[in-house]
């Protein structure tokens, strides 16, 4: 094909057609920026790059949340910390978070499109298409973004980070992480900017899984987000309900201005996600990198793009020999799926026993998968036994079942 563009790289609409790339990224989110990123680097070889989605990035649609010790590449636009944090019982009891040198930090979705759009502007071979995306495929070591406008875009890979389709193999679980968060501001200072609010279960519990954590941005401003675990979603009405009854019955707000909102739902599943077999690759949450049990995704999504960038200056397949911590900590995920999916231990009760037993610095190793042998064995100790216990049987039991199906 005839290429369309040479310009430094920017979002470009009407052309024709468009030059084959060494790499397509299909979805220019965290995913996606992130990848082109790591491959631009100092030391990564020359490629030819192009991006491709339908919005310009400029929107704040979202915002990432972690926790981490010290400081990480994109320090410079993280909007807000907090070193102080406290976890709420469904009783109301508050617990201060012991947490251990940790600091929990916000990223808005807005800064950090255009902080990669800076950081990617001229550099050599990268180029940017607006455009909706129909499919992606492969033949042999080829693959193809077909645009929704007909054109088509090649290249030896393809990285993908277009939303996963819900597919539970036989014996696996899928939970959604489904909120609505609203911005709120009041006229008096009644926040805390300094100490957020993890978790708190002062909302009424159904089938699912439900909390709320606030996340002040002043002392007059603050994120506040309905949050369930359960299989299905609930609708944005509910959510909204429920926020409102919140922010009015719990914060005692009674007059306050909502300044934006946020919707979304992330898959919470022990089903494997696609493996890189030809030259389509998914990244992202569609890639597996969203954590099982929590729905974590941003710093895992730095480790997933970074070792594809390795991997591919070496010549070696994307994910090749990768994976996010030590595989036992899978088992673990799977568990407490398990027990969530189950109703094995009430949600509310089993975060519970784990922020209000333990420092809190524990439960985030473990849950980063870094944890120490000693922390690994205390936070298992903290919950109650008998749920996970059997949960762990049964998710044995459906591997195995699984595994013979497959072989049928």
């Amino acid at each position: 094909m005839v290429g369309c563009a040479t310009a430094p790289p920017r979002l470009s609409r009407g052309c024709a057609t468009l030059a084959d790339a060494d790499i397509l990224i299909a979805g220019a989110g965290a995913a996606g920026l992130s990848l082109a990123w790591a491959l631009t680097r100092p030391g990564q070889p020359p490629r030819s790059i192009t991006l491709i989605d339908r919005d310009d990035k400029r929107a704040n649609d979202r915002t990432w949340c972690f926790w981490e010790r010290g400081d990480n590449p994109f320090e410079e636009i993280v909007y807000r910390r907090w070193a102080d944090l406290r976890f709420v019982t469904a009783a109301g009891r508050s617990v201060d978070l012991d947490l251990r040198g940790h600091v929990y930090k916000m990223i808005r979705g807005s800064d950090f499109y255009a902080h990669l759009r800076q950081r990617l502007e001229g550099v050599p071979g990268v180029r940017w298409v607006q455009a909706g995306i129909e499919d992606v495929t492969e033949s042999g070591e080829q693959a193809a973004i077909h645009l929704a406008d007909g054109r088509t875009l090649t290249a030896r890979w393809a990285f993908t980070s277009l939303p996963m389709v819900k597919a539970v193999p036989p014996g696996r679980i899928w939970l959604w992480q489904d909120f609505v968060g609203w911005t709120v501001r009041v006229d008096q200072p009644v926040f805390d900017p300094r100490r957020a609010t993890l978790m708190d279960f002062r909302v009424p519990q159904a089938v699912e899984t439900r909390f709320v954590y606030v996340l002040p941005l002043s002392a007059r401003e603050a994120l506040v987000e309905h949050t369930l675990f359960g299989a299905e979603r609930l609708p944005v009405a509910a959510h909204e309900a429920a926020l409102d009854a919140y922010v009015r019955g719990v914060l005692g707000l009674e007059r306050f201005d909502i300044l934006d909102r946020e919707h979304g739902a992330i898959p919470m599943t022990d089903a494997p996600p696609p493996r890189p077999g030809g030259a389509v690759v998914a990244i992202g949450t569609a890639g597996g990198a969203s954590k099982p049990s929590t729905g974590y995704t941003f710093r895992r999504i730095q480790a997933q793009t970074g070792a594809i960038a390795r991997n591919l200056a070496a010549g070696r397949p994307p994910l090749a020999g990768f994976a996010y911590g030590p595989r036992r900590f899978g088992w673990y995920d799977r568990a407490l799926l398990n027990v969530l999916a189950l109703g094995r231990r009430p949600g509310a009760r089993v975060f519970e026993d784990l922020f209000t037993r333990l420092p809190a610095g524990d439960v985030l190793d473990f849950l980063s998968e870094t944890a120490s042998v000693g922390q690994e064995l205390r936070v298992l100790a903290a919950g109650a036994p008998l749920p996970f216990m059997t949960a762990m049987a049964d998710v044995f039991a459906r591997t195995l079942r699984g595994s013979a199906g497959g072989r049928r």
